[in-house]
C-alpha cells in the first residue's frame, strides 16, 4: 500500500508541475488567469477515483506589510459533466477584476506601477474516499502585475 501511496503523491506533484506550464503557456485573456488541473496523460484530477474530492487553495504573494500573501480562492473542483477536462470543473479562472485578487494587484501597482514578476501559491489536496487516502501538493505558478492589471 505505501508504493501505491508514493506513486500517488508523485502524481499530484508532476499535475501541478504541469499545471504551472499550462498557466505560463496560456495567453492572458480578458485580464485573467486560466489553470487546467489534469495529470500527465491529461486526465482530470476529479477522476482519479470514483470518489473523490479535490480542493484547491491559491494565494497571491503582496508586495510588502505584515502579511506575507493573500487568499484568493479557495474551493472544490467539481467532476466533469459531459465534456471531460474542457468543462469548467478542472479548470480555474482567475479574473483580475474579482474582488481579492484586484486588491492584490493594486497593491503591486503602489509599489511597481511598471509591473514585476510575483506569484501565486497553489496548494491542492486529494481525499481519496475510495482508497481512504489523503494527499498533498504545492506549486507556484509566475505572472506579471502589468499584463493583468485592467486600468492600464
Amino acid at each position: 500500500m505505501k508504493r501505491k501511496s508514493w506513486k500517488i503523491l508523485g502524481l499530484v506533484l508532476t499535475v501541478l508541475v504541469i499545471a504551472t506550464t499550462a498557466a505560463e503557456a496560456l495567453p492572458f485573456l480578458g485580464n485573467s488567469i486560466s489553470l487546467v488541473f489534469v495529470d500527465e496523460e491529461g486526465k482530470p484530477l476529479t477522476e482519479l477515483s470514483k470518489n473523490v474530492e479535490v480542493q484547491v487553495q491559491i494565494d497571491a504573494l503582496l508586495p510588502e506589510g505584515e502579511e506575507v500573501y493573500k487568499t484568493i480562492f479557495y474551493g472544490s473542483l467539481k467532476k466533469p459533466r459531459f465534456f471531460g477536462f474542457l468543462k469548467k470543473g478542472n479548470t480555474i479562472k482567475l479574473s483580475a477584476e474579482s474582488k481579492d485578487f484586484s486588491t492584490v494587484l493594486r497593491e503591486w501597482n503602489k509599489v511597481h506601477p511598471e509591473g514585476i514578476d510575483t506569484a501565486l501559491v497553489i496548494s491542492v489536496w486529494i481525499l481519496d474516499y475510495e482508497h481512504n487516502q489523503l494527499y498533498r501538493g504545492f506549486t507556484v505558478v509566475n505572472y506579471n502585475t502589468k499584463k493583468l492589471r485592467q486600468w492600464d
